[in-house]
């Protein structure tokens, strides 16, 4: 997946694919947390943003100070692994 929008929060990366917000992975001290699609809470006007409800005009904003980024994300399909 190529991320060509997206914005960095308290040190966590997210990118927008397909007009859905996704949190890139990461690695916090021992833990690592791997791709997830952020979900709209609230009848679809609200996004939980590490713990802070953003609306869509805030992060709207925050995409467009941010401008054009390239972050890329590697999934591995494969048959063979269980996952």
């Amino acid at each position: 997946m190529t991320f060509e929008n997206g914005f960095e929060f308290n040190g966590i990366k997210y990118g927008w694919h397909k007009k859905k917000l996704f949190r890139l992975p990461i690695q916090i001290g021992k833990r690592f947390y791997s791709l997830k699609e952020m979900k709209m809470r609230e009848k679809g006007k609200v996004w939980n943003i590490y713990n802070h409800p953003m609306t869509i005009n805030q992060l709207k904003d925050l995409t467009n100070k941010q401008g054009k980024v390239d972050w890329e994300v590697v999934e591995f399909k494969n048959n063979d692994t269980p996952f």
